[in-house]
C-alpha cells in the first residue's frame, strides 16, 4: 500500500464510500459520496471530508492499473477480503478548511520525521 501511495502522481485515496446500495446495478452506474485524501506526488495534501465519485463499475474495473498485497475485510453488501485498487475515476471535492489543511501540513511533517505513522497505511 505504501508503494501504492508513493507512486501516486496526483490522485484521491478513498477510505470510505456511503450508499452504495443506490448505485443502479441495472445500468452498472453509480454515484456515490466518499471520505478520504487527496494526494500528490506521494504525499497527502489533504484531506477530504466528502467527495462524489461516479462512474460505472465495469469501467473502474476496466481501468485498475494496481492492487495492494494487503487485504482490507468488509461485511454488508459487498463482503470478504479485498485490495486497494488504483484505478480512474470521475472525482468531484471541494477544498477542506483552512484550519484542517494546516493541521495536516503538520501532521505530515511528523510523518517524514518517523514521529507519526501514515493515516493510509495499514
Amino acid at each position: 500500500m505504501e508503494e501504492l501511495i508513493s507512486d501516486l502522481r496526483e490522485g484521491f485515496v478513498v477510505r470510505e464510500v456511503m450508499g452504495v446500495h443506490q448505485a443502479d446495478f441495472a445500468s452498472d452506474r453509480f454515484v456515490v459520496p466518499a471520505f478520504g485524501w487527496y494526494v500528490k506526488d506521494g504525499e497527502i495534501v489533504c484531506p477530504l471530508r466528502s467527495f462524489t465519485l461516479t462512474g460505472t463499475i465495469t469501467n473502474v474495473l476496466k481501468r485498475v492499473t494496481c492492487a495492494s498485497r494487503e487485504r482490507k475485510r468488509v461485511s454488508g453488501f459487498v463482503q470478504g477480503e479485498i485490495p486497494a485498487l488504483a484505478t480512474k475515476l470521475h472525482v468531484t471535492a471541494t477544498k477542506s478548511p483552512l484550519l484542517l489543511r494546516i493541521a495536516l501540513k503538520l501532521y505530515n511533517l511528523l510523518i517524514k520525521l518517523k514521529l507519526k505513522r501514515s493515516p493510509l497505511v495499514g
